[in-house]
């Protein structure tokens, strides 16, 4: 099988020192050991936002899934992949900056957001373009803000329409973790609605600090400056594995905003990538869930 041309955004990340990678390691051994209120992140006192291990950690000796790598070579862990999403489909939901011509004939950027759909099959996949929803009017200058909010209503408008199978993904190329503190409500309104039927997870390789702000609490050595979680876990999680599921929490009017993340190494020679999980998926099929989602982006590198 040909390998494929790989555009990836993300970065390879700048190598840490010999004595932070072993204190590092050794930290995320004892992990277990610990209370729940040891390794809890408070984030904002005033919400009462906090990150928290889930009950996966407790159970479990090591932070990650695996200690070595999951297969031997690129065309193993292909053909792996057409074995796990055989005969399934994963539709993914994406915002981009699209040139358009006006009816002036000028170009100019706006902002639109699209859903891709992957068949699999033996030994290929189909992908088609779905949906899409052009904003008029937003445009580069418009606030990150605006656009963020708009994508979420988005995303659920396509989740309450979306006509797919029952063992069907949803991915969507954001952050719940981003989006949490400015839009609670919306995001809300969006993780009581989805259902385990499409799994709906959202990716992303943004630069979040929360496993590296609980090593350094710990550790007696201070990390480098704005160390990221992917470039602190990278010598930790072999490639195919995860690390254990960690809760985020804020209380709400209602009820509290819960979802999980953990992250997980598709691509040998790049940083794992955080996935958030809705609160709504048994622990019991996340094993299963994040297989078809690591499988996917074997077989599509260049969704960053």
């Amino acid at each position: 099988m040909l390998e494929k041309l790989c555009f990836l955004k993300a970065k390879v990340p700048r190598p840490l020192p010999p004595d932070i990678i072993a204190s590092v390691r050794m930290f995320l051994e004892t992990l277990p050991q610990f209370d729940e209120a040891d390794l809890t992140l408070i984030l904002n006192r005033e919400k009462g936002t906090r990150i928290f291990p889930s009950k996966e950690l407790a159970e479990q000796a090591w932070f990650a899934t695996l200690t070595e790598p999951r297969w031997p070579d690129l065309p193993a862990a292909e053909d792996w992949a057409y074995g796990i999403l055989e005969n399934s489909r994963v539709d993914r939901v994406v915002t981009t900056l699209r040139t358009l011509m006006t009816a002036d004939w000028q170009m100019k950027k706006v902002y639109f957001f699209y859903q891709y759909m992957h068949l699999y099959h033996t030994t290929h996949q189909d992908i088609r373009g779905g949906t899409g929803n052009f904003v008029p009017g937003y445009t580069p200058q418009t606030p990150a803000i605006t656009v963020q909010r708009e994508e979420i209503r988005t995303i659920l408008e396509i989740y309450r329409t979306i006509d797919t199978p029952p063992n069907a993904l949803l991915l969507w190329g954001g952050s719940f973790l981003e989006v949490a503190d400015r839009f609670p409500e919306e995001l809300h309104s969006l993780l009581s609605q989805v259902g385990q039927h499409p799994a709906f997870v959202a990716y992303s390789n943004n630069g979040a600090t929360h496993f590296s702000q609980i090593a350094q609490a710990f550790l007696e050595m201070s990390l480098p400056h704005h160390i990221t979680d992917a470039e602190l876990l990278n010598t930790v999680v072999p490639w195919g594995g995860r690390t254990r599921l960690f809760c985020r929490e804020a209380p709400g009017s209602t009820a509290a905003l819960r979802f999980s993340f953990c992250y997980i190494k598709p691509l040998r020679e790049y940083p794992p990538i955080r996935l958030e999980i809705p609160d709504i998926i048994p622990l019991e099929e996340i094993d299963s869930l994040l297989d078809r989602v690591l499988a996917h982006i074997i077989l599509n590198p260049n969704i960053f």
